[in-house]
This record gives C-alpha cells, sequence and structure tokens, in this order.
C-alpha cells in the first residue's frame, strides 16, 4: 500500500490504504471510505502524485500533492473528497519530462508562450506557460497581461507565440481566448482559439507549501519581449510571502524584467510553484506573484466554471504586527504575531483598541497567522473560502485577554478586484 487516507487530522480515526490507481466515489466507499469524509492522507512509500477531487469521477475541483497532509483544514479540503487518483511520479515525468536541473531547459522550454496583448491604442508582450486539465490544454499568464485594470476590462485580442506546437517542430501563433480572470490573485487562463493544441509540452503543479526558503527555482519567459523562452535562475526567497493586504505569494531573487510578468516560478523538478506578476521599485531581484498554493485553485476554478474567479475579502486593511509596530506602541518586548488593523469597513467585526487579530479557527483548530515561517498569511483564510464567515482569534495586546469573533466575508467587488502587485506597485 503506497498512499493511506484518515477520517480526521494527524492521521486518526479510521485509516485506508490505497494502491496506484483511480478511485471513483463507489470505489473507494467499496474501500471503506466514506464520501467527503477525509481530512488528512499519508504517503508510504515511493514517489507519487496524489489528486483528490471534490466531485465523483474526477470531477469538480482538484488538489494534487507529492507529500503527506497531517491537515486538510489549511488546503481549503476538509471533508470534500469524493475521487482520488494515486499516480506513480516517475510516470508522470515521462509525459511531461522534468530531469535534473542541468537539462530542465531542455524538458520544459515548450510549455513557455509569449504573449502579446493588443488593444486599440497600443501592444505589448509578456509570458505564460501550458498546462493540461481534463486532457484539454491551457494557458496560464497574469491577469494584468490580458486586462486593462479589473475583470470586466479585458482586453480585445490575446495571441500567444507558441514553440514547438504539437511538438511537430513548428513555432506558431495563434489567437487566445480569455476564459477566466482572477483579478486580485493577477491571474488569468486561456485558451487556444479552435482547439487546435492536442500534443504540447506542458507544466505539472508542485507544491509552494513544501518548498522552502533557499530552494532553487527558476523563471522562463520573455524578458522585454526581446528573449523568448528565456531562463534566470535564483533562491525562494519566501515560499509563502504576504505584504500588507497580499493573497499568499511566493518571491525569488532570479534576475526578471518586463516581459517576463506570467512567467512560471518551477522548482528544480521543473514543477509550479508561483507565477511572476510584480516586482518591489526598481528592483530586477526582488519579485513576487501568486504562490501554487493560491493560483492552481483558482486555474481549476475558472477551468470548471468556464468564467472569472472571485475570491473573498474581509474588507479591511490588516497590516502584519512588526518590530516598526511594537515599537510605536511602547510593546517591546513584544510578540512577532498577527495583524493589526488600519482600515475598517466590515461592520460585523467588533474591533477595540490595541487588539489585533492572532489566528483563525476552524473546527477546533486555531491557526496562528503572520508573517514568519511558523504562520500563515491571514488572506490565505480569506480569498479562496467558499463560506460566508470566519471564525477570528482577537487578542488585545494591553490585556492579553483572547476572544473569538464570526466575521462576514464577501465577495471582491469588481473595482476592487485588480492585479495584486498593484498594492506594492511595479508590475512587471
Amino acid at each position: 500500500m503506497v498512499v493511506s487516507f484518515y477520517k480526521h487530522h494527524d492521521y486518526k480515526g479510521y485509516g485506508v490504504h490505497l494502491n496506484e490507481g483511480e478511485y471513483n466515489t463507489n470505489d473507494l466507499y467499496l474501500k471503506g471510505i466514506l464520501n467527503n469524509d477525509l481530512s488528512s492522507l499519508k504517503i508510504e512509500s515511493g514517489n507519487y502524485i496524489v489528486y483528490l477531487y471534490s466531485g465523483d469521477n474526477f470531477t469538480g475541483k482538484s488538489y494534487s500533492t507529492t507529500t503527506s497532509i497531517p491537515k486538510f483544514v489549511p488546503i481549503g479540503w476538509n471533508d470534500i473528497t469524493s475521487s482520488i487518483k494515486i499516480i506513480n511520479n516517475n510516470a508522470v515525468y515521462s509525459t511531461a519530462p522534468v530531469p535534473n536541473s542541468p537539462n530542465i531547459y531542455n524538458s520544459i522550454r515548450d510549455s513557455i508562450v509569449t504573449i502579446l496583448g493588443v488593444t486599440n491604442d497600443s501592444k505589448w508582450t509578456g509570458s505564460g506557460f501550458f498546462i493540461k486539465k481534463n486532457n484539454k490544454y491551457y494557458i496560464v499568464t497574469v491577469a494584468h497581461n490580458v486586462i486593462i485594470s479589473n475583470r470586466n476590462t479585458r482586453i480585445p485580442k490575446v495571441v500567444a507565440a507558441i514553440s514547438n506546437t504539437n511538438n511537430t517542430g513548428q513555432n506558431t501563433a495563434y489567437q487566445c481566448r480569455i476564459i477566466g480572470i482572477g483579478g486580485l490573485a493577477d491571474v488569468a487562463v486561456l485558451e487556444v482559439i479552435g482547439n487546435v493544441i492536442t500534443n504540447q509540452t506542458y507544466l505539472n503543479w508542485g507544491n509552494s507549501r513544501n518548498t522552502s526558503p533557499g530552494d532553487t527555482c527558476y523563471i522562463l519567459g520573455d524578458p522585454k519581449g526581446v528573449d523568448a523562452i528565456s531562463i534566470t535562475k535564483g533562491v525562494v526567497r519566501d515560499n509563502k510571502f504576504t505584504y500588507n493586504n497580499s493573497i499568499e505569494l511566493i518571491s525569488s531573487d532570479a534576475q526578471i524584467a518586463s516581459g517576463n510578468s506570467g512567467s512560471p516560478v518551477v522548482d528544480d523538478m521543473g514543477h509550479v510553484i508561483g507565477i511572476l506578476s510584480f516586482s518591489f521599485g526598481d528592483s530586477d531581484s526582488l519579485s513576487a506573484g501568486a504562490s501554487q498554493y493560491i493560483m492552481e485553485y483558482i486555474v481549476n476554478n475558472i477551468i470548471e466554471s468556464d468564467t472569472d474567479y472571485i475570491g473573498k475579502v474581509l474588507d479591511i486593511n490588516a497590516r502584519p504586527v512588526d518590530v516598526l509596530f511594537l515599537e510605536r506602541y511602547n510593546l517591546l518586548p513584544g510578540n512577532l504575531e498577527g495583524y493589526y488593523l488600519s482600515r475598517l469597513n466590515n461592520t460585523t467585526f467588533t474591533y477595540n483598541s490595541m487588539d489585533i487579530i492572532s489566528g483563525v479557527k476552524i473546527n477546533d483548530n486555531v491557526y496562528k497567522i503572520g508573517v514568519y515561517n511558523n504562520q500563515y498569511p491571514l488572506s490565505s483564510f480569506v480569498y479562496n473560502n467558499p463560506n460566508s464567515t470566519i471564525l477570528l482569534e482577537i487578542k488585545n495586546l494591553n490585556t492579553n485577554i483572547i476572544r473569538y469573533e464570526s466575521v462576514t466575508i464577501k465577495s471582491i467587488s469588481i473595482d476592487d478586484d485588480t492585479p495584486d502587485g498593484n498594492i506594492i506597485k511595479n508590475i512587471v
């Protein structure tokens, strides 16, 4: 048996052991797994990718992993599994080859595309990459390559320049349809018009949460629109980076330039762990974009619904508690944890002086939030949340009293659904 699935988190409750294969809802029932009843999984041996699906027969939303997951709650997957695929990871490499890093470029270069955006007034170039889902090929890029400002301002024409189209040796440019936009996350999904892509090299998803700062990463794209499918190498600065109200990002020190927007950030196996969206100020070696943890969910949702992804927001301006905050309020020595509020529009939120949001409570578990490695970004519990409320842990820094408040979260408005890089500025 290669993978064990458990009813409760931390590998507790009933456990069912499965071999490599595909299991729909009925297959799982016959093996002893009830529908929508799993909370953890453990890969016992071997090199496998586990695909979890929210619908029967491998439909609905999906989540993939190559490592054990002791708690499904943080990834938003508790009690929603209806079908499962367990695939030998070595076999996956034969369909989307990714050998060791010295040959990584030759293995994945034909999955990279140059994006041309066209409006009545101007044209610009960006980057993107192919993925494959439900036996169809899609192009993932950043939203700001294909919109003017928000999800309702799509540009009239998008063209993709494709290398080695369908592995024929021909390099071809095709017009694309914009399937959907995730504005705040700065993610867009395209498809080539005419269903002409049938055998293209594509990228597999990695796992940004299992990536560590200091790990090698690569960025492939078309910098300045003059060096198509070029590669740059760096290290991951932060695998769950967040800045003020930003979504969960991945940042790196790889050298980039304008035109790299939409480039995949891949690990040393060629798996996607993020996307390049923006840089900080004039820096070309401090860049970031949506992490795989956020992006894969959005991409799958757009493909399944064939429309835009509309994320959730708390309607507050929350900033991480940092040394500047603690010094300003004479709280030294003090704990670097949680978020403080600088703006509050949410009328369901009771906020007192010197309160911070210190955690998120889901079922019986409290997940501490902040910017350090043992904490989670607040936005990670909000943006992809299908519910209408969230239970926040509130701590008063003067009294250290902790309370819990159920706070309403809402769908992001059109005007606010703009690429997240605008918060920090300098979209590339």
